[in-house]
């Protein structure tokens, strides 16, 4: 992986920037403007302090609003937070296996 690519966020997990990837149209992501990570619920600091001077200006969480209720972002001051979440239900506690996960799936997927 490029070094460029991980970045010294202590309280983010695996907090990464996402520059460098080729896009579908075939450009590429400029290094230093889209960043990923798992959570932002523990960023100290100095975390904050780093991403403020790298001025990041939003943050799009793809949570459920059940995860940020239970850990919510810490972000710098100034920076929209959007929840925007990826699932309609919370999967983080689930105790369903795979096949049951993916037979809910496909029964919410219409097919094209």
């Amino acid at each position: 992986m490029d070094k460029r690519r991980v970045l010294p966020v202590i309280g983010g997990y695996n907090f990464r920037d996402i520059g460098g990837y080729t896009s579908t149209d075939g450009r590429k992501i400029k290094w230093g403007k889209l960043f990923r990570t798992a959570n932002m619920a523990y960023l100290s600091q100095a975390d904050l302090l780093y991403l403020r001077e790298r001025n990041v200006d939003t943050i799009v969480d793809f949570r459920t609003p059940i995860e940020v209720e239970k850990e919510p972002d810490r972000v710098p001051k100034n920076v929209v937070d959007l929840n925007i979440p990826a699932m309609d239900l919370d999967r983080t506690d689930s105790t369903a296996d795979y096949a049951q996960l993916s037979r809910e799936y496909k029964e919410k997927i219409p097919v094209i």
